[in-house]
């Protein structure tokens, strides 16, 4: 290291312990010294970037830009980080590219000419688990816009902050009407008047009568129409805040169904002890008949046999 205002040597022995990737370039873009973290970083062997440009460590597409605003911060220098808001892109010595962050501090040579010290932070580690999240983010974020059942999240006063759109769909309301407000409006009496105190016990006791469970209750429209649900409720914890989610479905049909089923077995039941009945009178009128059948068959018979009676006494007189 040459020409810096530094007493013994000291910023150089500071670059060389620092597990962070530093170098130092001069006002024309020459690598000063290069600390042992960022050759390692770039994969260069110790001293082998000395003399070279800064550019050598950015890809080559982006070189000639950034010719021209190292040029500018050296005529005017201040530390900042390098390129906020942007994706900055650094190259290594086998061509492999990977994100970088850059703080720069201005510094001053022996004889008063500018040069800078440039930090670099490797965050494509970073920036990968941000993607994965952002992708995780972008699944989650379709799966709720196209369910086919309503999903609505609150908060541990009942405040709602989201609603899909099959939740708009289901109650009437856009979700900017209903979001801020207590969900307790899409409720009917009395369970309207007792869900702010059913948040409250469990609150205070942590007792749970909905959560993790599903059960029947009754949803209210926005147009005051009252329907059957199902309600399955979980409970989250985001960024140290209880938040409630519900999945709701319409079950108006099933209850339909299930009531039409119960009058059809009525009927059937109706029908089968009609049914009965006929073959009860039907059995009885059989019985009748051949009651009657035999009881006449049985009458001519015995008429008949005392006729033969009489005929044979009266052929045995003298």
């Amino acid at each position: 290291m040459k020409n810096l205002t530094i007493a013994d040597r000291s910023l150089e022995w500071l670059l060389a312990s620092a597990t962070d990737a530093m170098l130092i370039v001069d006002k024309q873009g020459q690598i000063v010294l290069a600390n042992p973290a960022l050759e390692r970083l770039f994969g260069y062997e110790h001293g082998a970037l000395a003399g070279k440009t800064l550019e050598t460590l950015i890809p080559e597409r982006f070189r000639q830009e950034h010719t021209g605003l190292r040029s500018h911060y050296i005529g005017h220098p201040r530390p900042r980080a390098m390129g906020a808001g942007m994706e900055l892109f650094a190259v290594r010595k086998d061509g492999s590219e990977f994100m970088v962050e850059v703080s720069l501090s201005p510094l001053q040579s022996s004889d008063m000419q500018p040069v800078v010290m440039a930090t670099i932070y490797d965050i494509s580690a970073r920036k990968q688990a941000e993607r994965a999240l952002q992708d995780s983010e972008r699944r989650m974020r379709a799966v709720f816009e196209t369910a086919v059942d309503a999903i609505i999240t609150i908060d541990e006063r009942g405040i709602m902050e989201r609603v899909n759109p099959a939740a708009e769909r289901m109650f009437g309301y856009s979700e900017a009407e209903v979001c801020g407000k207590n969900v307790s409006m899409l409720m009917p009496s009395p369970h309207r008047e007792q869900h702010d105190g059913y948040l409250a016990h469990y609150a205070q006791t942590g007792e749970k009568r909905v959560i993790g469970k599903g059960r029947e209750v009754e949803g209210l429209r926005r147009d005051g129409s009252v329907f059957p649900m199902d309600l399955a409720v979980a409970e989250m914890e985001i960024g140290g805040r209880r938040m409630f989610t519900g999945l709701v479905r319409d079950i108006t049909e099933r209850k339909q169904a299930e009531a039409q089923g119960r009058e059809m077995q009525a009927r059937l039941r109706e029908l089968a002890a009609h049914q009965e009945k006929i073959k009860e009178h039907e059995r009885t009128r059989i019985a009748q008949e051949i009651h009657d059948e035999l009881g006449g068959l049985l009458t001519g018979m015995k008429a008949y046999v005392n006729v033969l009676i009489e005929r044979a006494g009266a052929q045995s007189d003298p």
